[in-house]
């Protein structure tokens, strides 16, 4: 019944939107959309980490912690953004530049925080969902 609900709906918003919409090449353009902003988060807690280092740590919770370094990651990434444009330096060969030095340079510690999330993953899979027990509340987490 979902599915079938979920069909017409496609269908409707795909008459609606046109054909434009409806291509499969969308659905590349969703998925390298979900894929930039985790690549953003995580250079975000790596940078954030590495810049913010002697701040953070200093309480024993680790979510805020997360989330400090997150925001300072995002903040120190927003400036440098800021301080190309001002340069005149906004061009996508230096941020791939930027972007592989960057990686090449911190690649232990990115490799690091993606096994920590892919392990962090697996137990909260493996122990059933224990914060969305539900299907809603697992879209709503993954929205």
């Amino acid at each position: 019944m979902l599915v079938v609900g979920a069909l017409i709906a496609l269908h409707l918003l795909a008459v609606h939107e046109g054909p434009r919409w409806a291509s499969p090449l969308l659905i590349g353009d969703w998925l390298f959309t979900v894929a930039f902003a985790l690549g953003v988060l995580l250079y975000s807690l790596d940078l954030g980490r590495w810049v913010a280092a002697p701040l953070l740590g200093l309480d024993d919770d680790a979510l805020l912690e997360r989330l400090s370094a997150i925001g300072l990651g995002f903040g120190a990434l927003s400036t440098t953004i800021l301080c190309l444009g001002f340069l005149r330096l906004l061009y996508p060969p230096v941020f791939l530049a930027l972007w592989l030095a960057y990686t090449a340079w911190r690649r232990h510690q990115l490799w690091a925080i993606v096994e920590h999330g892919w392990d962090a993953t697996a137990h909260w899979m493996r122990s059933g969902f224990p914060t969305a027990p539900n299907l809603g509340q697992r879209a709503v987490l993954v929205v």
